[in-house]
């Protein structure tokens, strides 16, 4: 059964953060879905230097699924930029 996992993970050091890279070892992480920044509040000193906290990870290579994924622009008053995966079957 396929599986994609999401979430907020506050990976202060993006891809190279230690909750990122214990989830990659189990389950292949969405790279598809962009590599910039997720964190929208750019006047805040304390999150200026933070890269992408936001990921996906799935396992429908293993299936032969095919998708899109995206980290949108519009934040819908978030302060994280939302990350969408659209899935063809």
């Amino acid at each position: 059964m396929p599986l994609i996992v999401a979430g907020d993970l506050n990976a202060a050091k993006g891809v190279n953060d230690p909750a990122v890279t214990a989830l990659s070892e189990v389950v292949h992480r969405e790279d598809e879905c962009g590599a910039g920044r997720t964190m929208r509040w750019p006047l805040r000193l304390d999150v200026f230097f933070l890269q992408r906290l936001d990921f996906m990870f799935s396992t429908l290579d293993d299936f032969s699924l095919m998708r899109t994924c995206e980290t949108m622009k519009h934040t819908m008053g978030s302060d994280h930029a939302p990350v969408s995966m659209t899935l063809r079957y």
